[in-house]
């Protein structure tokens, strides 16, 4: 996937291995925001070999089992990354 000045959205089930690979985007307002609810994270994500650069760094809330690995986030205010109330997070 590739793409210039706008964001992707990706749906994830709560019950599979959600995998994205070879995500490139440049231009995006938020580079990734995983955002499940206190009584339902979000759960099993994936996000490898993909590089986004935004403005703002990715937020990860209320997330469990997530793996970001060979991911380049280019962000121009902010923190690389954000994260509440998740568990198992594997930042590689």
């Amino acid at each position: 996937l590739t793409g210039d000045s706008f964001s992707y959205s990706f749906f994830f089930s709560s019950r599979r291995r959600n995998t994205r690979s070879g995500i490139s985007c440049t231009g995006a307002a938020r580079a990734i925001w995983l955002n499940g609810l206190p009584e339902m994270p979000i759960r099993n994500i994936s996000i490898s070999n993909s590089t986004i650069s935004a403005e703002a760094g990715a937020i990860i809330n209320n997330a469990d089992s997530v793996t970001l690995h060979n991911v380049t986030i280019n962000h121009s205010t902010g923190s690389r990354l954000t994260v509440t109330n998740t568990a198992n997070l594997t930042d590689r």
